[in-house]
């Protein structure tokens, strides 16, 4: 059971990593009101994004986190990297 509970968690940061890159946006409300995963599943996804490079830490003057892959094949290939 906690297996399933970690790949399902594994697959929402791949759909949330595939829909930010997509749409160019990073926001974790925009994000758990597009796909219905509670909040915090949506900011931890975002924070293991961070982690793995593909948006910037949180810049809380701009309020906002930068895209920092600019290709789907670019994600795929950090993805593949890590998963």
């Amino acid at each position: 059971m906690e297996d399933e509970t970690k790949l399902s968690f594994m697959e929402q940061v791949q759909t949330i990593a595939y829909y930010i890159v997509c749409t160019n946006y990073c926001n974790t409300s925009k994000v758990q009101r597009k796909f219905g995963y509670y909040y915090n599943a949506c900011s931890r996804a975002i924070d293991v994004l961070e982690r793995l490079g593909i948006v910037s830490p949180y810049n809380i003057i701009k309020n906002e986190r930068w895209i920092l892959v600019e290709s789907i094949e670019e994600l795929e290939e950090k993805l593949d990297f890590y998963f």
